[in-house]
């Protein structure tokens, strides 16, 4: 396992430890950590025992420089392991925290405070026996392994000094601070472009049930003494990679591969010109996508060995965001850079693996035809719609048993427009509309009822300058059954099967409608039946749903 010996320069970049900014502490007069509850125990308080030891004297100098003395004098209880450390090594410290206290970094969040001193104490008391082994709590939220002669990688110097508000150990060196992912991912250098962009949606809120209130002011609650705590909404809906508690893994791609993943996925997210803040969106967007594979939870896998998935993943969408043997030749962790993590491994990503078509946004999905807000009839004096559901004992798989009814309400051809949402520009689609039998819904279906559909298809979308185009698809369709003279220009169904129609090959739009209501993507189905031929075919038409399956293609 790597280890991360603590810098004591400010150019060396320590990572900004988050976890200590929720952590809120509440302060007791009595401590029963092997000492009996509801003891008090007199004498010396840390801080005072401390200063007065002159092997401790540096470590004293480091804990006043940052306010600690007032603290470790205080009826709080703690546990500390004072290092013993030199001069230089003490200046170096407070030179850390006072640079970052110059540039405005939060206490909780300044580094040495963070990586040092909070990596060496813990609350309440903790003494050792000869059996001891136990994973200490640290007050930065780390583990330590704490035993009756070693604190983490170093030797306890002399045993456990007692005072009135905790228990003091003196340990021959500082412990190294080990990082968790979104540390690790902050101090690397290579990974500041991901960094960047993830800090982003950092921000701190309020925890008013762990702040003081002093009154109200205007209508507003004044807190005398206000504790907040750290959140990033990113990090909370894709992975907890924060979190001492957690165990992911993640990969991070380097800046050069970053900037070129995010370029290349903007051309899926092209908003049309009309669109306001489109750039700003496009880069939302494509950066989106591009995090949805980054992150792993290790607590959800079956076997991590065979395949993994990403957070993202969806049991409804199988074969996307999901990845077989990924450790092995060919998998998308072989042969990248293994950083070991508190809270599980960091993979640095100098070649990005995943193809768009791997991944959940570029993913197939159904639109199904029966949901209101998705069809629009054009004239419903000629055309009824009525939502329909399968019987338990149809031998035909209809998607969620149901389908749309489209009838007509006089003797004319009926038209229905249907919406299909979530669009991507850049990528090849197949569209496919799939037709429901009579029999399916009616296992009693008349002659008549069970007349194939022959029907037409509109398509309409938006161009880059936000003008519509509308084209009729006919040379795309696959068409086994045709009428005389017009191989291309209607699709006829088959009759008492489930019908899957390829309505448009290959078809690629300039512009996306993710996000954007107003950019609207129009398919159209016409029934086309002459009064002289509704004995040949029917006029009423059952439409399951939509599927769209895009793909990448060279151009």
């Amino acid at each position: 396992m790597m280890k991360y010996i603590f810098k004591y320069k400010i150019q060396t970049g320590l990572a900004t430890m988050m976890v200590a900014a929720s952590l809120s502490v509440s302060c007791t007069d009595t401590w029963d950590d092997h000492y009996g509850k509801g003891q008090e125990v007199h004498g010396n308080t840390l801080w005072q025992n401390i200063s007065e030891d002159g092997e401790l004297a540096q470590f004293a100098r480091v804990l006043r420089s940052c306010g600690y003395d007032t603290r470790l004098n205080d009826r709080q209880v703690f546990t500390v392991f004072a290092p013993v450390i030199d001069e230089q090594t003490a200046d170096s410290l407070i030179d850390v925290y006072t640079t970052e206290k110059n540039r405005g970094v939060k206490e909780s969040d300044n580094s040495m405070i963070v990586q040092f001193l909070n990596n060496h104490i813990a609350l309440y008391g903790y003494s050792v026996s000869g059996e001891t082994n136990d994973s200490l709590y640290m007050w930065n939220g780390k583990n330590m392994k704490l035993t009756s002669k070693t604190f983490g990688n170093y030797e306890l110097l002399a045993g456990q000094r007692v005072s009135s508000n905790g228990i003091l150990y003196k340990v021959g060196g500082i412990q190294p601070y080990f990082r968790n992912i979104w540390e690790q991912i902050q101090f690397d250098p290579r990974l500041s472009h991901l960094s960047d962009y993830i800090s982003r949606f950092n921000r701190y809120e309020l925890d008013p049930d762990a702040s003081v209130p002093g009154g109200v002011v205007d209508g507003n609650i004044v807190y005398l003494d206000s504790v907040t705590y750290f959140y990033n909404s990113l990090i909370s809906s894709l992975g907890y990679i924060n979190r001492e508690d957690s165990s992911y893994i993640m990969m991070a791609p380097v800046n050069d591969v970053w900037d070129e993943k995010v370029e290349q996925y903007k051309r899926y997210y092209v908003y049309n010109n009309k669109v306001t803040g489109r750039d700003s969106l496009q880069n939302l967007r494509a950066t989106s996508a591009l995090l949805e594979d980054l992150f792993y939870n290790r607590n959800t896998q079956r076997s991590i060995e065979d395949s993994i998935c990403s957070t993202t993943y969806s049991s409804f969408t199988p074969g996307y965001s999901v990845y077989e043997k990924p450790f092995q030749p060919g998998g998308i962790f072989y042969g990248m850079e293994q950083l070991d993590c508190s809270n599980g491994t960091l993979y640095v990503a100098e070649q990005f693996p995943i193809h768009p078509e791997q991944s959940y946004f570029m993913r197939a999905f159904s639109m199904e035809a029966e949901t209101e807000s998705y069809y629009e009839v054009e004239n419903e004096d000629v055309t009824n719609c009525f939502e329909r559901t399968v019987p338990n004992t149809s031998e035909f798989k209809v998607s969620k048993d149901k389908f749309l009814l489209i009838s007509a309400a006089r003797t004319s051809n009926t038209t229905v427009t249907f919406s299909l949402p979530n669009i991507l520009s850049g990528c090849y689609y197949d569209i496919y509309c799939v037709f429901v039998p009579a029999i399916a819904y009616d296992e009693n279906a008349t002659a008549q009822e069970r007349l194939p559909y022959r029907a037409s298809f509109y398509l309409s979308y938006k161009q880059q300058n936000g003008a519509y185009y509308n084209e009729r698809l006919n040379t795309a369709l696959e068409n086994p059954n045709p009428s005389p003279g017009q191989q291309k220009r209607y699709y006829v169904t088959q009759p008492d099967v489930m019908d899957t129609v390829l309505v448009v090959k290959n078809m690629k739009f300039p512009v996306t409608n993710i996000g954007d209501n107003e950019t609207e993507v129009r398919l159209q189905i016409r029934s086309n039946v002459n009064q002289s031929e509704q004995t040949v075919y029917s006029r009423t038409m059952r439409v399951d749903c939509f599927l769209l399956r895009p793909h990448v293609e060279e151009d």
